[in-house]
């Protein structure tokens, strides 16, 4: 792949991955910082990519990987990430980022990035009935978020 079809494929999914990164930082500042390093090992290991259609779902692996390491290096460096939303929610993406990561990230993936979850679960790394049972607990806590914001 060269760098003119390195640079289309990734201005085709740079806001996806930008919103993984997100929500798994929850700093916008940081979330760049982490899709800058995403997309510059996703340029140094593009020779690794064997199947071009899987180029999505690649990138999606590269910033959660890249995501997560940013994230305990701002633990280590006592900097962690800003808390949660507060609990009284103005809607939906409130109740997102009030929930732990684990259950954000199968959400984000699969209801705004439209992944498969036989996609999420590879890419994750779990098993599908895991990331099914993630998927209801995180539905669960957000209903409980949103009507516990309108008492």
């Amino acid at each position: 792949m060269n760098e003119k079809d390195y640079r289309d494929k990734i201005e085709k999914v740079y806001q996806a991955l930008f919103r993984i990164a997100l929500g798994i930082l929850r700093n916008e500042q940081d979330a760049a910082d982490c899709l800058q390093e995403a997309v510059f090992k996703g340029w140094i290991k593009r020779k690794q990519l064997k199947n071009p259609e899987s180029f999505r779902t690649w990138m999606t692996r590269i910033t959660i990987t890249e995501a997560r390491n940013l994230q305990r290096k701002l633990i280590r460096q006592r900097k962690t990430p800003p808390a949660p939303a507060p609990r009284i929610s103005t809607g939906v993406r409130s109740a997102l980022f009030s929930i732990p990561e684990k259950y954000r990230i199968v959400l984000i993936l699969f209801y705004m990035e439209g992944y498969s979850t036989r996609e999420i679960a590879q890419m994750l790394q779990i098993p599908e009935g895991r990331l099914r049972e993630r998927m209801r607990a995180g539905r669960e806590k957000i209903r409980r978020l949103m009507e516990d914001g309108e008492n």
